[in-house]
């Protein structure tokens, strides 16, 4: 409890959990609010969560073969980026590409 690694990693882990938190709940309503569907929303949603999976089983292998911080400090460049993408570009696609892409790393 009382090394520094073990709480910078409690901090990225709530970090990023409180990002998907934040995903899967307002997800279907944030792309309804800027046109689409309900419909097409819940697509982005369950998709996100399959390829979440992949992601999970691809990811940790590959973390067990380079080590725990380039997987995450790629990861976390890589949300940043996606965070940004549907609020500067509000369109079907940029929000097709938010979910996919989030999900799969």
């Amino acid at each position: 409890m009382q090394t520094r690694s073990l709480w910078l990693f409690t901090l990225v882990m709530f970090i990023c959990g409180g990002g998907d938190h934040l995903v899967t709940t307002h997800l279907v309503p944030m792309v309804t609010d800027f046109g689409l569907s309900a419909e097409g929303g819940a697509r982005m949603l369950a998709w996100l969560g399959l390829l979440g999976l992949a992601g999970m089983l691809l990811v940790g292998p590959g973390a067990d073969a380079i080590g725990n911080k380039p997987p995450i400090a790629i990861t976390f460049a890589l949300r940043g980026v996606l965070f940004v993408l549907p609020l500067a570009v509000a369109s079907a696609v940029s929000y097709w590409i938010f979910s996919l892409a989030l999900a799969s790393h």
